[in-house]
Order: C-alpha cells, then structure tokens, then sequence
C-alpha cells in the first residue's frame, strides 16, 4: 500500500510541476550544451588516450545508452562527434584566442547542468530566496563554479567508461569461443543498466538544491532505470515507423534528437518525484 501512495505522490508531484515543460526547455538546453559538453570530454580523455580510442569508446557507450534499435539518433550524434573530434585537431592560434574559446566552451556545456538542477529544484518545490545584488551575484558565481566542476566531473566519468569500454572489448576478443555469445551480451546488457542506475543516482543526489539521503533516491533510481531500458524501444519503434524525420526534412535528425531527449527528461523527473514522495513517505511513516 505504502509503494501505491509513494507511485501516486509522485504522478501528482510530476503533474502539479509541469514535467512536459520541463522537459521542452532541458531538451533544448541538451542539444544547444551538447557540443560544447562533449568537445570538454572529449580534450580531457584525449590527455590519456588515443583519439581512435576516444571515439571508439564514446560511440560504444552512447550506442548502449540510447540503444541500437534508434540508429538514426546514433547516427546523428556519430556525425556530431566526428565534426568535434575535427574541431579538437585543429591548432588554435593565439593564448588569448584558445583562453577564450575554451571558457565559451565551458559556459556552453555548463547551461544544460544549471537548466537540469533548476528543474530538479522545481519538482522538489524548492524555491529561490529573495536576496541582495550581493547575495545574488554571489549565489550566480556559485552555481556556475557548481556546473563547470560538474562538466569537469563528466568528463572524468567518461573516460572511466572509455578505459572500461576498450577493456571489455579486449576481453570480449580473449573470450570470443570460450564463452557463449549470449552470454558476453547480458553482461553487456547488465553493466550497461549498471551505468544508467549509477547516473539516476547520482543526478537524484547530487544536483537538486536539497539535501537527498542515500535511502531517499535508490527507488527513483530504480523505476527510472527500467523506464529507459524499456522506453527506448518503444521510442525506437514509434521512430522507425512514423514519418517524422522525412516530414521535417533537413530537421528531422535534429528533431528526433530532441524527442528522445524530451522522452528521457520525463523519465528522470518522474524519477525525481518518486525521490521526494519517498522522503514525504519517510516523514508521514516513520520506520
């Protein structure tokens, strides 16, 4: 009974809070950040890897995360990379000039982590004080000093997971015969939801205003998790057989970005809900 109220809770937290909206705006910031997010990773794994490694890492784990039945989503964002992976050779011309670019490049990666912790914030009802110019501009230093660490933060995540990509793939060549291929592929399976439970629980933990418990968020976690490992296949299935990319012509790929994006904000910010209506849940019935 006490799952039913928490489920419930959490429909009417994500209702009540306009989720859809939400989404609409974290979509845009996504695509907007999401050059200049990857282009900060991608120079920090460079330092320690090869950029055949890089890009092979990161197509693997970004085509585990979105799923291979939305290859035209894949696709789109393997072009992405390619045209970074291209940006990132070329020399820069001046100390002043590679300064600049790389704090623009920072602002720009940092906007998707601010628009994501205010809608956290929203859907956990927390609201921005009133405060002095002083206060406010210090509060504005710290958020952006929060999210440039948090692109920092990323970018260190993805080259566990390239390190951890190009070692499975060895492994799975040493194995390749000796172990059924079955199994080589619920492995991968299982370690890819291992990734995405870790990411939900850090982004519940982490990023909202409010301090969040540890036993607060793994259910969160959880339902999201499943959400997207299921989700993703109907997404990829609507995509496959609708006309929405041909309709938007040159648009489409971009647009079908959006969507999944959009699709995956309502995830997680019903996942958010289930948080607080867990922690409303903890208040009302304490254990």
């Amino acid at each position: 009974m006490d799952v039913l109220r928490i489920f419930s809770r959490a429909a009417m937290v994500w209702s009540s809070h306009n989720a859809p909206r939400l989404g609409a705006a974290l979509a845009f910031y996504t695509v907007l950040s999401l050059a200049p997010l990857l282009f900060v990773a991608v120079g920090m794994t460079s330092v320690f890897l090869s950029q055949a490694e890089v890009q092979a890492g990161i197509i693997a784990q970004v085509s585990r995360a979105v799923g291979e039945e939305n290859a035209a989503i894949i696709a789109v964002l393997e072009l992405l990379f390619r045209n970074i992976f291209d940006a990132y050779a070329r020399p820069t011309t001046g100390v002043l000039a590679s300064l600049g670019g790389f704090a623009g490049v920072l602002f720009g990666a940092s906007l998707v982590l601010l628009e994501l912790r205010a809608s956290l914030n929203t859907i956990w009802g927390i609201q921005a004080e009133v405060a002095s110019k002083r206060e406010g501009v210090l509060r504005f230093l710290k958020n952006r000093v929060i999210s440039v660490l948090m692109v920092f933060g990323l970018g260190f995540s993805l080259l566990v997971l390239v390190v951890l990509n190009t070692y499975l793939s060895a492994s799975a060549a040493l194995l390749q015969g000796r172990v059924p291929v079955v199994m080589l592929q619920r492995l991968e399976t299982t370690l890819s939801l291992g990734l995405i439970f870790a990411f939900f629980l850090f982004v519940f933990k982490v990023l909202p205003s409010a301090k969040v418990q540890w036993r607060e968020v793994w259910l969160g976690a959880l339902v999201s998790t499943l959400l997207f490992a299921f989700g993703r296949y109907l997404i990829g299935a609507y995509l496959a057989n609708s006309a929405l990319s041909s309709a938007y012509g040159a648009a489409g790929s971009f647009v079908l970005v959006l969507l999944f994006v959009f699709y995956s904000a309502q995830i997680l910010f019903f996942g958010a809900a289930l948080c607080r209506a867990q922690r409303e849940r903890a208040r009302v019935y304490p254990a």
